[in-house]
């Protein structure tokens, strides 16, 4: 049973088995043995249990009408080996699963925090430690080998976190404060797909494509670059992992994921410092700059989560391609045109106007307190960028 156990996490911790992801963090081997253990014990007993059964039918059948059944009166060690062996095992996975159980919920006390907010249907994330705020396409982005604390709430309804490759999952609930915590120990080199071992990882094609790395990766080669330190963006060791709700939330409930990208000490540090270090208003400037910001803002403020910006689809809200300059429909006012005091009063007070789908029902309104979130330069700015995506 041990070779099995052995064997099936081995499998597990590089490329993943038939019936779990790999295995990167702390955690995962702990989890999967105990899985394991339950999943072989249920097949050695079912073979067992089930070949008894053929058996006993086959040799014991009645053969004839004159035939007597053999009248048993039972067996007090058969049914105390019956009873005793199959709680021994009973034991054992309550055993495994409670210490796995209990090191899932008590955080080390150095793990570094960071505060996840759920809402309908995106994640953002924030660092107190540095003063970081990631929007709703941004990656959680955190150092391997290090513990890592969530600290989660809703602003909404109830969502749940979901991380595969590290066996982690929980509610997320508004009003109170859940938590999770983590040891990311495994980092991949690619693009597309990962490779360990030299080998490919299966299924990445499909499951990673989706998972860009490519704006953690450029900010750590232009902070490099910066502080004189010479590093390609094809040479950074980094892990991607797939994030999921796993908590029924609404219409775009399929759509709420995020990726947790993993990355060696040293390149989180230039990642922190070239986060902190950002400012679009600086950063973006001569022609077309107002858009960019509009556009950063955007994706850092969650709008993206809800309303697409690339193709002329809707979301959970109005796509915003094609919809500066058409005319709208609302279920509580009079027909508009989309122009720039329309774009300002729905972001700043989303309830006066709620526009009407084609079929005469009406878009979910979005939560309210924008005024407090976004500066007028903001709102000026995805203004622009709105006019842009024609």
């Amino acid at each position: 049973m041990s070779a099995f156990l052995w064997m099936a996490t081995a499998e597990a911790e590089h490329q993943g088995t038939f019936w779990l992801p790999i295995q990167a963090s702390t955690l995962s081997s702990e989890v999967d043995t105990t899985f394991y253990f339950i999943y072989w014990v249920s097949i050695v007993f079912f073979i067992i249990l089930m070949g008894a059964m053929l058996w006993f039918a086959f040799v014991y059948k009645k053969k004839s009408e004159d035939d007597k059944t053999m009248d048993l009166k039972g067996s007090h060690t058969l049914e105390f080996a019956w009873s005793v062996f199959p709680s021994f095992l009973l034991i054992a996975m309550f055993v495994m699963g409670f210490k796995t159980y209990i090191k899932s919920v008590v955080p080390p006390a150095d793990g570094m925090e960071i505060r996840v907010e759920g809402q309908q249907w995106v994640w953002t994330y924030r660092y107190p430690r540095y003063g970081i705020e990631l929007g709703a396409e941004d990656s959680l982005v955190v150092p391997v080998n290090e513990p890592v604390r969530l600290q989660m709430s809703s602003r909404d309804v109830l969502h749940s976190y979901f991380v595969p490759d590290f066996r982690i999952k929980k509610d997320v609930v508004p009003n109170r404060y859940t938590s999770l915590w983590f040891n990311a120990n495994d980092l991949y080199i690619g693009e597309v797909y990962q490779k360990v071992g030299g080998k490919k990882r299966e299924g990445s094609e499909s499951l990673l494509a989706d998972l860009d790395v490519s704006g953690v990766l450029n900010t750590i080669v232009k902070r490099a670059k910066k502080e004189g330190i010479e590093k390609k963006a094809e040479d950074i060791k980094y892990g991607v992992h797939q994030v999921y709700c796993t908590e029924y939330c609404g219409a775009d409930h399929s759509r709420m994921l995020s990726s947790i990208v993993v990355l060696e000490r040293e390149d989180f540090d230039l990642w922190v410092r070239g986060t902190t270090s950002f400012d679009p208003y600086t950063e973006f400037t001569g022609e077309g700059a107002s858009a960019k910001i509009g556009e950063y803002l955007a994706g850092k403020k969650g709008c993206t989560g809800c309303h697409n910006a690339k193709e002329a689809v809707d979301g959970a809200g109005p796509s915003w391609v094609n919809l500066f300059g058409s005319q709208r429909q609302f279920t509580n006012a009079e027909s508009v045109a989309a122009d720039e005091n329309y774009i300002r009063e729905s972001i700043l007070n989303p309830e006066a106007k709620v526009l009407a789908k084609a079929d005469g029902s009406r878009y979910g309104v979005m939560n309210g307190g924008w005024d407090k979130i976004l500066t007028e330069k903001d709102i000026d700015a995805i203004v622009a960028y709105i006019k842009s995506l024609k």
